[in-house]
């Protein structure tokens, strides 16, 4: 009967083929191994890789494994985490995917030579690596021999085997004796398949040493049990304890020795030598079978990482291993670190670091300790130990292992940046970053640590090692080689035993980096408002301020806060390592999360937006790499102009979120917000300031305020709130014709819309209808109130080459002008006419239904002329009237005017009807400048616009209150007896023959001038507020609409210290410097210029001091330095001043601006020795192309109030190195002329100034500049010489030109 097995096609050869091979034939003889046994389905799986054919070792059982162990295998599956490596008999490890992204990565179904790097013996989990520079073979590890070998052991516990529940059964004098279930027994070949295996019970011994890690607690441990078994008993080898009722032991146990005599431990009684030898020779010796058990935590953690030793080839020297004290000798102690029989010496000097007299004192049988290999004796099998904490005496040179995770000790050499330089003898070199010195757990958002401050230049450091350079194996035996290791010291990486992989993942690497990830970042630099930070050597990342705090004033001044060196907690919020692009904040991993509806956070304004099409108008950033969008309705409560321009770039504002960002859109995700000062410090909302958010809010004819976001040929569109956007029609845009192609001009996107009328509502589809129109539908002209005869004024609405269409004023009425109708002759024409243009007359002349002709010729409106030109002469005599200074107590009767026409009066009537086709056309009477007064320097802006506005000097003198003339509203109503006079009149312009006004005409008339006077009453109202407040009310409602500017502030507090009450008005100041508002940077730096002036003035040193350094820290500080010596001088206190500026002049240094100011202050003081003793340090510190505007300000500065001798030489000294300087010359020549010249000396020294004069003509320069020379000259005769002086400089001139001419 033959044997059949399956070769998969993946298993063939070591790269799976995508067919079988033809040199592959039925009967062909092929090499294979077993892969895996299934007896049940009665399968056999076989391998013909010739990597796993040929290889001498086969891994079958897991207690082979051993860290650092190369074995051969082949890739079974591939996932997101990893390659699983699968070996003999179902044995498996994972092949972590990082390890997947290298270029030698191996593919599903090859075979792989792979090393193990952890082993966990407790889950049975292997972690593999394709890095085999520190691998070892299983020969050197003194792995178990393969089970094709037929020497794996049948049954037993193994040294390193971790085994659980326990039971103990009898306590002796020197520990406890357990039982445990052990492996199955083997079945014999003639077993049924079918058979029940029994559970095979094992006998186990414990000494009292390891019970626990700690003595104490193993003695207690020791006693308990004793207590619950009943007591300490003998041991007896022929005693069965398996019907004895044990106690149960909670720990696993981990075995040191399969055999074990336990009535000889005091003698220190050895394992038999060959523990290798099968059951047959167990069963003749009668020994029985007990395994040494320790129940230390130090012992099961090492069997679990697979540092736990079995065979002295798993030995390293320079290596510390977990480990116990097997016997104390007068000369030392016998030290184990694994299998019982495996044990070393450690002498009385290496047992600690003072003198050592008696072992016994130092140490008991049991302790627990941590041993450092020092010395490993291959041929005898043996090894000194040291227990010393130091693991070597600290004048001995380091001991290096070239291993990840080896302890180290160097002496540090240097600081470099942000690494720690230290070496070894050796030649080793390595570099500990300041990352690696902190726990990432330890770190505190938002807080950082200085670890470099605690480390000292030839200090010593402890340290492991992270990552051995590939080449270290290469040059291990080369001379002079100096190998780099890098370090890490963090305290959670000290401790023994810890997996290489624990070392890795401390690394940091582009690939290991994750978007979430937590890591330790150190401050590099702060560069460009940005926060540079590392996190690996040579690898950056970047937070931007608002990652970094939520503290305003920590964002205004990142270099003050954060210190290179500091060390915070970071989360990366994006990472890619193509772009070599690292994004982190240092406010947590939750940062984005606050961004919830109604979370107030802090933003930075990146871009200001063009409001067509969606209204949005700015975009900003926001922790965590967020993206933000403001609506135009969104920036301030009340409806301002032009709001864009208000907002600055790259500032930061506080806001409040509206609506979070959509998860699912990724990285465009936007999140909506709002800087109103009603969403984001809860000010309550004015009626007029409330935005609409549906249509259903809305009512028919009520006034409501937006801003354009479009307009087009179809009409404007305009939001009124985020989620609300009205149309206005063409047609209700304005009483005139709007041509379409004008409208996108007329209403840009951004402009305010104020008081429109909303005139029509659909709530289901959110559609409202807005109008610009001043009258209602109900004072419409209509089509039913016009009829012939009547004249009405329109514009030109349309031109066709058969006549004009008209739209009447105040309708929706359109009529055409028939070219016949357009004029009397040919001098005008329809080309005379174009769309808008004003028809201030039209006759209608013919209608049928709702069609209407008109007529505008000058022949139609011959009667109507004479009443026309009486009415333009009474509305002279109102105007007149408005200028009369002298208000007439009663109207005088005026001659009876002539009656008109009965049809005449219809038509008047009807065009009283329409005010704006009817009315006569108003003129304001002109201000006399007479009454407004002379304009005086002395006099406010805001008292002189007063006046302007129609404020007479009279009443603003007589009670300060802003009073009020209207010159039209003077001339009409001039008497409260207003019927009378007006009947007076009517009867007076009947005798004279003139046209009288009806009673509906006056009704007309007198409700137009009344809402006219309420208009303008309105406006110069809030004129008189925004000019002239008078109480902290009209400031607080100005600062509403004006707190951008920073004159209204400094009036508000200049209007507290008038009321002496200096409290408030620092409170007003302090409310000005924080306000966000602000247009422009130097509007704010106003009102911290106007604040420092009042601490200076009125405060003490100290508030002063202190305000001086906040605004430094929030201004350009070269600014407030020249503002505060300023302030100081104009207080009259030069020594201030003077610190000022020497202080100002050291720290900008290359600031000429700031040496001139000084020098000016210098001599305007009259400290002339101080001031000459400035220029030269001036000049040193300046470049040298700021020197000649320097030198030439001291010389004029000399000359003004020096000597002028002095300032002569220096000009002097100046043009010899730039002669051609027209400019400096010209300076040179000013200040001598003023300097001999009146008012400055009594008689002018002529002679004086010629002689420079004259030198200046004589120079060698083009004749453009020579020109200027003698302009100059010739000036300067016509104004202090005579006709004879003039003649000869001219004279020298014409000479120079000829001269230039041969």
């Amino acid at each position: 009967e033959y044997v059949s097995g399956l070769v998969h096609l993946r298993h063939l050869t070591d790269v799976p083929l995508a067919s079988v091979s033809k040199r592959i034939q039925v009967d062909s003889k092929l090499k294979c191994r077993v892969l895996r046994i299934t007896p049940e389905k009665r399968q056999l799986s076989l391998t013909a890789k010739k990597s796993l054919v040929k290889d001498d070792f086969q891994f079958t059982a897991f207690e082979q494994a051993r860290r650092d162990m190369l074995v051969t295998g082949f890739v079974s599956n591939v996932q997101s985490y990893g390659a699983i490596v699968t070996f003999y008999d179902q044995m498996f490890g994972l092949l972590p995917a990082k390890e997947m992204e290298l270029d030698e990565a191996p593919a599903l179904g090859m075979a792989v030579k792979v090393r193990i790097t952890n082993v966990n013996r407790k889950r049975q989990r292997l972690a593999l690596s394709l890095d085999l520079a520190s691998g070892k073979s299983p020969e050197e590890l003194g792995a178990t021999p393969s089970a094709g070998s037929g020497a794996r052991p049948r049954h037993g516990a193994f040294p390193g085997q971790i085994v659980s529940e326990l039971e103990a059964v009898r306590c002796t004098q020197d520990g406890v004796l357990v039982r445990f279930k052990g492996p199955p027994a083997k079945k014999s070949e003639d077993e049924e398949a079918g058979a029940e295996q029994k559970d095979v019970f094992m006998r186990g011994f414990i000494p009292k040493g390891h019970l626990s890690d700690e003595a104490e607690v193993a003695e207690k441990r020791h006693k308990k049990l004793a207590k619950q078994l009943g007591g300490i008993k003998d041991f007896d080898k022929a005693s069965d304890d398996s019907e004895v009722t044990g106690v149960k032991v909670e720990d696993e146990g981990v075995v040191l020795s399969r055999r074990f005599n336990p009535a000889g431990i005091e003698k220190d009684a050895e394992v038999d030598k060959d523990e290798k030898e099968d059951e047959k020779d167990e069963k003749k010796k009668h020994i029985p079978l007990i395994a040494l058990l320790s129940l230390k935590p130090s012992m099961h953690s090492a069997a679990q990482d697979g540092s736990f030793v079995t065979e002295f080839e798993g030995l390293e020297e320079s290596r510390f291993y977990a480990g116990y004290i097997k016997d104390v000798r007068d000369f030392g102690a016998l030290v184990s670190v694994g299998a019982w029989r495996l044990s070393g010496l450690a002498n009385k000097g290496q047992l600690t670091d003072h003198f050592v007299e008696k072992p016994e004192d130092e140490v008991t049988v049991g302790q627990s300790v941590r041993v450092l290999i020092a010395k490993l004796d291959t041929e005898r099998k043996r090894f000194k130990a040291d227990l010393r904490p130091e693991g070597s005496a600290k004048n001995e040179p380091a001991v290096l292992r070239k291993e990840v995770g080896a302890p180290v000790k160097m002496t540090v050499q240097s600081i470099r940046g942000l690494d720690i330089i230290c070496s070894a003898k050796g030649g080793i070199r390595g570099h500990v970053h300041v990352t690696q010195l902190v726990d990432i757990d330890s770190l505190e958002a938002g807080k950082g640590l200085e670890p470099l401050e605690k480390i000292e230049t030839k200090s010593m450091i402890d340290a492991r090692i992270m990552q051995v350079p590939k080449s270290s194996e290469s040059t291990e035996g080369a001379k002079n080689k100096i190998m780099h290791l890098e370090l890490t010291s963090r305290p959670s990486l000290m401790k023994d035993g810890l997996p290489a992989s624990d070392y890795e993942a401390a690394a940091v690497r582009w690939k290991t980096i994750k978007k979430g990830a937590q890591v330790a970042a150190a401050v590099a630099e702060v560069r460009k408002g940005i926060l540079w930070m590392e996190v690996a050597p040579g690898l950056r990342g970047r937070v931007v301020p608002l990652d970094a705090s939520t503290d305003l004033t920590v964002l205004n001044s990142l270099p003050e806060h954060y210190q290179v060196g500091q060390v915070y907690k970071a989360h990366v919020l994006h990472s890619s390592s193509a772009k070599k692009q690292l994004d982190l904040s240092l406010l947590g991993a939750d940062s984005t999360s606050v961004l919830c509806k109604g979370a107030k956070v802090l933003a930075r304004l990146e871009k200001v937006e063009g409001v067509t099409g969606k209204g949005v108008a700015a975009f900003f950033q926001l922790p965590g790499r967020a993206r933000g969008f403001v609506h135009i309705t969104e920036l301030f409560d009340f409806w301002a102009q032009h709001p864009r321009k208000r907002l600055q770039p790259k500032t930061f504002y506080e806001v409040s979120v509206l609506t979070p960002a959509d998860p699912d859109a990724g990285d465009n995700a936007r999140v909506e917000l709002s800087i109103r000062a009603s969403a984001v410090f809860g000010r309550k909302e004015a009626a007029e300031e409330k935005r609409p958010m549906k249509a259903d809010e809305l009512q028919v004819g009520q006034k409501v305020s937006g801003y354009v976001v479009n307009a087009n040929d179809k009409g404007v569109f305009v939001a009124l709130s985020r989620t609300l956007t009205g149309r206005i029609r063409l047609k209700a845009l304005s009483e005139r014709v709007i041509q379409r192609d004008a409208v996108a001009k007329l209403h840009p996107p951004g402009e305010l819309i104020k008081d429109a009328t909303v005139t029509e509502i659909d709530a289901e589809s959110g559609r409202v209808e807005l109008s610009l129109r001043k009258g209602g539908d109900g004072d419409r002209l209509t089509i039913e109130q016009i009829s012939v005869g009547d004249i009405v004024t329109g514009r030109v609405k349309k031109v066709e080459k058969y006549g004009l269409f008209v739209r009447l004023d105040g309708s929706s009425v359109d009529g055409l002008v028939h070219i016949s109708e357009v004029s009397d002759n040919a001098s005008v024409s329809l080309d005379s006419y174009k769309v808008g243009d004003r028809i201030q007359r039209a006759k209608v002349l013919k209608m049928e239904g709702t069609k209407v002709w008109f007529g505008i010729k000058p022949s139609l409106f011959d009667g109507e002329m004479e009443d026309e030109e009486d009415e333009d002469d009474e509305d002279e005599d109102v105007e007149m009237e408005a200028v009369e200074e002298k208000p007439k107590s009663k109207t005088q009767n005026t001659p009876e005017k002539t009656k008109k026409s009965a049809a005449q009066k219809s038509a008047k009537a009807e065009e009283t009807e329409e005010p704006a086709a009817s009315g006569k056309k108003r003129k304001d009477a002109p201000v006399p400048l007479e009454k407004l007064g002379a304009d005086s320097d002395d006099e406010a802006p805001w008292q002189r616009a007063a006046a302007v506005a129609g404020l007479t000097g009279k009443q603003a003198s007589a009670d300060g209150e802003a009073s009020f003339v209207f010159a039209d509203f003077k001339a009409s109503v001039e008497s409260s007896d207003e019927d009378e006079g007006q009947d007076d009149e009517d009867d007076e312009d009947d005798k004279a023959g003139k046209s009288k006004l009806s009673k509906r005409q006056k009704k007309v008339a007198k409700a137009t001038a009344a809402d006219d006077v309420r208009k303008r009453e309105a406006e110069i109202a809030e004129g008189r507020l925004a000019n002239d407040p008078r109480n902290v009310e009209d400031f607080e409602r100005l600062l509403l609409t004006e707190g951008d500017t920073s004159i209204v502030w400094i009036r508000y507090m200049a209007f507290h210290l008038k009321m002496s009450d200096l409290e408030k008005a620092r409170q007003v100041a302090e409310r000005a410097v924080k306000h966000v508002g602000f247009s422009e940077a130097q509007e704010r730096f106003n009102a911290w210029v106007a604040y420092m002036n009042l601490e200076c003035t009125f405060g003490t040193e100290e508030t002063a001091d202190a305000l001086f350094k906040r605004a430094a820290a929030h201004n350009d500080a070269r600014q407030v330095h020249m503002q505060l010596a300023r302030i100081h001088e104009r207080n009259k206190k030069p020594e201030l001043a003077t610190k000022v500026y020497d202080t100002v002049c050291k720290k900008f240094a290359q600031s000429k601006s700031v040496w001139l100011a000084f020098l000016t202050f210098l001599y305007q003081q009259g400290d002339l020795e101080g001031a000459r003793k400035t220029l030269p340090k001036c000049l040193a510190a300046l470049p040298r192309i700021k020197h000649p505007e320097v030198v030439s300000r001291a010389a004029l500065l000399e000359y003004n109030h020096g000597a002028a001798e002095r300032g002569r030489s220096i000009f002097e000294g100046l043009l010899d190195s730039y002669p051609k300087r027209t400019d400096l010359w010209s300076v040179y020549m000013d200040a001598h002329i003023k300097a001999h010249t009146p008012p400055k000396v009594t008689e002018p020294d002529l002679k004086e100034v010629r002689s420079l004069m004259e030198r200046c003509c004589t120079l060698s320069l083009k004749a453009v500049k020579m020109r200027f020379f003698f302009k100059r000259w010739l000036d300067f005769e016509k104004h202090w010489g005579d006709e004879e002086n003039q003649e000869q400089v001219r004279a020298k001139a014409r000479a120079f030109v000829e001269s230039q001419a041969s």
